[in-house]
């Protein structure tokens, strides 16, 4: 831009400025990973708790905050919806929208969340991602905010910090047992800790759990039934009690069947990110199995990528069942696989949350049955 008009366009936006239509200071940080409708939902919320907007009193038009803000009126209107969502604001047609008498005790009552052990490792897996989206769409018609912590968080609240955050819950996703300790000490510095897709046991702490172990079971009972006998099996090496609840499903199907396990048709693998090169040994000293069973999306892309490059069929060389959604199957080819449901998880957390914050102390845990989603990756021996 020349340097004459650069000149005008800021002397122009000073202008602007200082007649008030357009403060600097309300301008939205649209770098901010915060996304622009939430950020306003903070200003609009923080104006009724200062008595800038007064309870009873009319808000300002889409219009009106679209330049003020320095934002998209649709961004506008769709922050107007939440707060009416959340029972802050309500509409009166005709009229526009009017800020409740009880506004402030409800903006008090929302709740905030700390989320801690997202596999960051793992963050765009089709599973992690919908978890996390679904939990922050959940949040939003909740009245609930979420904070993602990291391990200093953690070790803050341990130590009975508070982090930064005014935390009424912490959901502790995926934990293993030697978290047990750390969850338990949080816990009785008075903060709320429910777990999240994992079972706990030898400890009092709710949880909201999918049941790999039923699932796992009735998905490889697809292939006994289909006639299948040899039947291997792609799966971690890693000592988790996940890992061994798909495990154990996957041999009491062989088991309800009257078929042998044999360890050479089962592949532990302990680093998931390169195992590819191992599947040419794994095929090639199993060339009579007939179904196969993958244990997690983890191993589904470099699996099908083998498959696809040998030009092995599915199902007319080797029948496939998997655990989690198969994003990329092979050509012409719908996986008979198994579907985590995370907004059941999502609406169960958010139960239970309602209960903690009401003073409730009995807590009934849920586990939910995953979906087996049908495919044409099972072809049925005679």
């Amino acid at each position: 831009m020349p340097r004459q008009s650069y000149i005008i366009v800021v002397y122009k936006f000073i202008q602007v400025c200082k007649k008030g239509i357009i403060n600097v200071q309300n301008l939205i940080d649209k770098s901010n990973i915060k996304p622009v409708y939430l950020q306003l939902e903070d200003k609009l919320k923080a104006a009724i708790v200062q008595g800038d907007i007064k309870p009873g009193g009319k808000m300002p038009s889409e219009n009106a905050l679209s330049r003020k803000y320095g934002i998209h009126r649709h961004t506008a209107r769709k922050t107007l919806k939440l707060l009416a969502g959340t029972g802050v604001i309500v509409s009166e047609p005709g009229r526009g929208w009017f800020v409740k008498e009880t506004a402030i005790q409800d903006i008090h009552r929302a709740s905030t969340v700390g989320i801690y052990g997202i596999p960051m490792g793992n963050i765009h897996s089709v599973f992690t991602s919908s978890f996390i989206n679904t939990l922050y769409s959940f949040g939003e018609k909740n009245n609930c905010s979420l904070k993602i912590l990291n391990e200093e968080d953690i070790r803050q609240l341990e130590n009975k910090g508070d982090c930064g955050h005014d935390l009424d819950c912490l959901y502790w996703t995926v934990p293993n047992p030697e978290d047990i300790p750390r969850m338990e000490k949080i816990r009785s510095n008075g903060l709320n800790v429910l777990v999240a897709n994992r079972q706990l046991f030898g400890t009092d702490i709710p949880y909201v759990a999918i049941d790999q172990y039923s699932g796992t079971r009735e998905l490889v009972a697809r292939l006994t039934r289909a006639g299948h006998k040899k039947i291997a099996c792609i799966t971690s090496g890693r000592p988790y009690r996940y890992v061994s609840e798909r495990w154990r499903g996957f041999s009491d199907a062989l088991h309800d069947a009257g078929v042998e396990i044999e360890e050479r048709l089962v592949m532990h693998i302990s680093d998931s990110n390169n195992f590819k090169d191992k599947l040419g040994d794994f095929f090639g000293k199993n060339k009579d199995m007939t179904g196969l069973f993958i244990a997690g999306e983890v191993f589904q892309q470099q699996t099908f990528e083998f498959i696809t490059e040998n030009n092995i069929r599915i199902p007319e060389d080797i029948s496939v069942v998997a655990f989690d959604r198969v994003v990329e199957p092979p050509k012409d080819t719908e996986i008979v696989y198994l579907e985590q449901p995370v907004d059941e998880m999502a609406e169960g957390l958010y139960n239970i949350l309602g209960q903690m914050l009401d003073d409730k102390k009995d807590f009934q845990n849920k586990i939910i049955k995953p979906v087996i989603c049908s495919g044409n990756s099972i072809k049925k021996l005679k």
